[in-house]
């Protein structure tokens, strides 16, 4: 991983918004990294795109934008620092998996922080379609968040599954090193935990079956590429870790994403 010194925030419109920001403010601290600031609404027409005349489309873009701006600088200055660069982004004319390697590339970012909704008992999954999109785009490492502190001496993991495990651990100790924190390698070949049903289980398992699984502060994972039907295993470990552990998890770039 290169010397982390940009950081890419993806803020959406929610009560919740300053989670990513947040987080992204306490890595910053620690590797005198900048931040910028981007909207990222999944849910935003892209009235601008498919507008029927050219003047409606205009006028769609710049009003967008406008609003854009204003949520921008209101979630900046609920951060309040003089020795901090924190600056706002223009607005993607693309969806969000199309428009975020090129942000991510033009910018020179090295981490890209994003927050995740609330646990809700009703959803399937916490992680939409939209979401795994941006995942399996991402050029650089993606921070998945819920904005839960992390402790003084933060914890972080490295879960290895057999595949691009020293990449993974190179990750984990470079972000362990520079926030001070304590560095564990949960290796692949590690007696896997039992599960209900009396069978082997998941990596995601073997976390949750130790006794400190509470304490990490960050599980770091092999990220899934261009080719779900081969990351199977993959996204299940993602969601498994996802759901069930309260914890910050940062996903690597995929096989086969262009750095």
């Amino acid at each position: 991983m290169p010397p982390l010194k940009s950081i890419l925030v993806m803020a959406d419109r929610s009560a919740d918004a300053q989670v990513a920001l947040q987080k992204a403010f306490v890595i910053a601290r620690h590797f005198d990294a900048g931040i910028e600031l981007v909207a990222c609404d999944a849910d935003q027409a892209w009235t601008a795109r498919t507008a029927s005349r050219p003047e409606e489309g205009a006028r769609a873009r710049v009003a967008r934008s406008a609003e854009s701006r204003r949520f921008l600088e209101a979630l900046r200055s609920t951060i309040v620092v003089d020795d901090l660069q924190i600056r706002t982004g223009e607005d993607c004319e693309e969806p969000l998996h199309e428009g975020l390697p090129r942000r991510v590339r033009a910018g020179g970012h090295h981490l890209v922080v994003k927050r995740l909704p609330r646990r809700e008992v009703r959803r399937r999954s916490v992680l939409t379609p939209g979401d795994w999109q941006v995942i399996r785009a991402c050029p650089v490492p993606i921070m998945l968040t819920r904005g839960r502190p992390w402790r003084p001496l933060p914890r972080i993991v490295a879960s290895l599954d057999g595949a691009r495990t020293g990449e993974v651990v190179d990750v984990a100790r470079y972000l362990a090193d520079g926030c001070r924190g304590a560095l564990e390698v949960v290796p692949a070949d590690e007696p896997r935990a039992i599960a209900a049903d009396g069978g082997e289980a998941d990596p995601a398992a073997m976390l949750l079956a130790r006794p400190a699984h509470q304490e990490i502060d960050v599980v770091v994972l092999r990220g899934c590429g261009h080719r779900p039907e081969q990351d199977r295993a993959c996204a299940a470990l993602t969601e498994r870790i996802v759901e069930q552990l309260d914890c910050d998890v940062l996903l690597m770039p995929g096989p086969g994403v262009a750095h």
